[in-house]
């Protein structure tokens, strides 16, 4: 092989698109059977890769570490409500845009209204249909 055909084939390696990244959610669920199966569930359909937090001080540790491109998360928990871990997350200019989705057991109209108002993109209640889970993460994610 001369030089000129490999000059040709490393050219046409580096024009190549690098791999797409794996999605990144980060699930914030202070239950852990819940969280273990919302993460094999999401983990197990190619979704994408998880990375759990237990409570939402927790969470705000993990976005200063790492970029996700979805984030999942209850509103009643320790430390500090998911209304005010949205909000939070809504005052950061790396976290403005990132899609959010309540995963909640609160299912009263006034929640739902304060998790929409808070910046959530999309509010589930529990119990949950699985495969709805995986569309409505699947269409934030696209």
């Amino acid at each position: 092989m001369d030089s000129s055909t490999t000059i040709v084939q490393v050219q046409a390696v580096r024009k190549q698109p690098p791999p797409p990244r794996p999605k990144r959610i980060l699930l914030v669920e202070d239950d852990p059977d819940i969280a273990r199966f919302v993460q094999v569930l999401l983990e197990d359909e190619g979704v994408a890769d998880i990375v759990l937090a237990a409570e939402p001080i927790e969470a705000l540790a993990r976005v200063d570490e790492a970029r996700f491109d979805l984030i999942i998360t209850g509103v009643g928990m320790p430390t500090m409500s998911g209304h005010e871990l949205v909000r939070e997350l809504r005052g950061r200019p790396d976290t403005t845009r990132t899609p959010i989705i309540y995963l909640t057991a609160r299912s009263e109209p006034e929640h739902v209204a304060e998790g929409y108002a808070a910046g959530a993109n999309d509010y589930m209640v529990k119990p949950f249909d699985p495969i709805e889970l995986v569309a409505h993460v699947r269409a934030l994610l696209d």
